[in-house]
């Protein structure tokens, strides 16, 4: 909640549904901005930026409308969606088009508004397609093929930028780094925004419903696949059965991949046994690739190693409490070419940040992406999901 308390208590007694989101969403204090805007953050995926001398000038409308404006940016996914568009800038204004036509009665001087002469003849709903109609606007001005006094607008705001439109500076950077983030977040809203569904509502909860069900987590199989490509090392070896391309002579190069694999597998009391089945058959998967698995069993330290020869354990040691640091410690001293760690999440967030190499699988019944373990986890994270 904002620091004040009153504040987020007498907001979800007046409006059940921002009251109950707004606490959802982590802020940061930073006198480096003026309204409130969204940004990335290494602890909670995503935050928004407050300017706590901002929030004191203003009035309580204009507080909650700065805060709506951006849950709303977040909520219908705009940050995920401005690193695919050709022209950022022409996404921002459609964004912002798209979030005022639900608040209708938001400032002016905090967003970018649909001003008379944008929205004149304009029936769009989503960003995309307001992205698609200020595209086509912009274009026939370009061209003279049919200038427009919308078209000159929207050339003049691409030329010298809008300064509402600097708030969404942070987005590329949250679709790299938060993208697991925003679509848990999402889903979670949608579940809290459906009991409150009525006229005002609807359109919202129909047009949210159709964004996340378009939305899938990465498949972790492929994940695993492509961290196993990509983790090894090179070299090279004189043959006999390959002549050199250069000259045509023997002995030829060949270039011979090698790769060496660190698989941690949590082995504490929070672990199920179908988890530790799951795990160990994606390590048989991993092996069947012809990579070099050595295998560490682990619960608060390591408790056992060995290479994996095909053959999972009839038993695993450990059964206690979970501790990451010892793992990632061993991996820093000795590189490994990548470290897999098989888990549930459920312990401590680690405080060795020195080895970066590694995939995180958490169990299906681990922890999710909205979970404050989950972005301090170094390297990247995946949910084992069917």
């Amino acid at each position: 909640m904002y620091v004040h308390d009153d504040f987020a208590i007498d907001w979800l007694i007046e409006d059940t549904l921002w009251g109950r989101l707004w606490p959802t969403v982590p802020y940061v204090f930073s006198f480096d901005v003026q309204a409130p805007m969204l940004a990335s953050d290494s602890k909670a995926g995503v935050c928004i930026l407050l300017n706590p001398a901002w929030m004191a000038q203003q009035s309580v409308s204009i507080q909650r409308s700065g805060l709506q404006h951006e849950m709303l940016h977040l909520l219908l996914g705009h940050p995920l969606q401005r690193r695919h568009c050709t022209w950022p800038t022409l996404f921002d204004m459609a964004a912002d088009l798209e979030v005022a036509a639900y608040l209708p009665n938001a400032p002016a001087a905090d967003v970018f508004q649909p001003d008379t002469l944008l929205a004149a003849g304009a029936t769009l709903a989503s960003a995309t397609e307001w992205y698609k109609h200020l595209h086509c606007l912009w274009q026939q001005h370009l061209t003279q093929k049919r200038p427009t006094e919308q078209g000159a607008y929207i050339a003049q705001v691409m030329a010298g930028g809008h300064t509402a439109l600097h708030k969404h500076r942070y987005w590329l950077e949250i679709s790299r780094t938060a993208h697991s983030w925003c679509i848990a977040w999402q889903r979670e809203a949608l579940a809290r925004l459906e009991p409150e569904r009525n006229t005002v509502w609807q359109a919202l909860w129909e047009r949210l419903n159709r964004a996340t069900s378009n939305q899938r987590l990465p498949d972790w199989r492929r994940l695993l696949q492509l961290f196993e490509q990509r983790s090894g090392h090179s070299q090279l070896r004189h043959t006999l059965h390959r002549p050199s391309k250069r000259y045509g002579t023997r002995p030829g190069i060949k270039v011979h991949r090698k790769r060496r694999l660190w698989v941690a597998v949590d082995t504490s009391g929070s672990i199920q046994p179908q988890d530790l089945h799951r795990f160990f058959e994606a390590v048989h998967t991993l092996w069947r690739t012809g990579t070099e698995i050595e295998v560490l069993e682990c619960d608060e330290r390591i408790q056992r190693r060995y290479c994996y020869a095909g053959i999972g354990p009839q038993a695993v040691k450990g059964r206690g409490n979970t501790r990451f640091d010892p793992v990632l410690e061993a991996a820093a001293a000795e590189r490994p070419d990548g470290l897999v760690f098989f888990t549930d999440g459920l312990a401590p967030a680690p405080q060795v940040h020195a080895y970066q190499c590694i995939l995180w699988m958490i169990a299906p019944d681990g922890i999710k992406p909205s979970h404050y373990n989950w972005s301090r986890l170094p390297g990247q994270v995946a949910r084992m999901e069917e």
